[in-house]
């Protein structure tokens, strides 16, 4: 084959266009046909190597949409496989569905009778002596001895909660007579002292002073109290202000302390809703 490289060197600076025309002239007709017969040879190569990678791009191209024809007839068949399965099972579900509430009214009419079971006690107590709610049971759990309540008594209900009113108020606390009706009433509108300890104690304290009768004696009028500020003074020294001073100091106190006892209450009706054995158990589930 021509050495056209080194036709270049030997002829530096020379014009493309020169230069070939030269290199032309100077072959022999053998030459010249064999120059022509590479050149072809180079040629029909390129155009061949050309086709060969076209014809495999086509293949794979036809590969390609084969294959995504399949993987789409395969979704379609799962689809519609998917499709008649969840048929078939709304047809079983709607051929059950007067047995799957049969089941329900079932379970929810004994829950609700063994439920009354349990309340039998406590709801024949407060029949016999009407009373508000205590602080050992939840919110809840005294919301569900109301609607059982009532449905155990009947008919009765009204007479028996016109009497216990009227037991009540006979009884002479304000403080309970409240908190029964605004436990029975859904109209009843709340004093502002049953949402407020401190209004709370306080009303118990005006409703224990109504009953108290003061017995004045040698022994009271010597025994001292403390004053909030450290100071202390005796029953028969202290004056308004003082006695007042003492009620603030009890009250706040005892306030505190029924704040105290109904956070606890709350984590037992926590507790018990979630059926764990302490709060800490709560507070795993939370951070998991």
């Amino acid at each position: 084959m021509f050495d056209f490289r080194r036709y270049v060197r030997e002829h530096p600076g020379q014009p493309p266009a020169q230069l070939a025309r030269d290199l032309v002239a100077s072959l022999t007709d053998e030459q010249a046909k064999a120059f022509a017969i590479a050149f072809a040879e180079q040629h029909i190569g390129e155009i061949q190597r050309q086709e060969a990678r076209r014809i495999e791009s086509e293949a794979q191209w036809l590969a390609s949409q084969e294959e995504r024809r399949q993987r789409l007839a395969e979704q379609e068949r799962r689809a519609a496989e998917f499709a008649e399965q969840r048929r078939q099972e709304e047809r079983e579900y709607r051929k059950n569905a007067p047995a799957r509430r049969a089941a329900r009214e079932t379970a929810r009419r004994e829950a609700f009778e063994k439920r009354q079971q349990e309340l039998l006690i406590p709801m024949e107590r407060m029949r016999a002596t009407p009373h508000p709610r205590t602080f050992s049971a939840s919110p809840r759990e005294m919301d569900d001895f109301y609607v059982h309540f009532r449905q155990w008594i009947g008919d009765g209900f009204d007479e028996w909660y016109s009497d216990a009113i009227e037991i009540m108020t006979q009884q002479g606390s304000r403080f309970n007579l409240a908190r029964f009706r605004a436990e029975w009433e859904p109209d009843y509108i709340r004093p502002e002292y049953l949402d407020n300890h401190w209004a709370a104690m306080s009303e118990i304290v005006a409703d224990y002073t109504r009953s108290v009768r003061l017995q004045v004696t040698t022994e009271l009028l010597e025994t001292a109290f403390a004053l909030g500020d450290g100071q202390r003074v005796t029953w028969g020294d202290a004056t308004v202000e003082q006695h007042e001073q003492r009620i603030r100091f009890l009250t706040t106190q005892a306030a505190g302390t029924l704040e105290t006892a109904s956070r606890h209450q709350a984590a037992i009706g926590m507790i018990r809703e979630a059926s764990a054995m302490c709060l800490r158990d709560l507070s795993e589930d939370v951070a998991a």
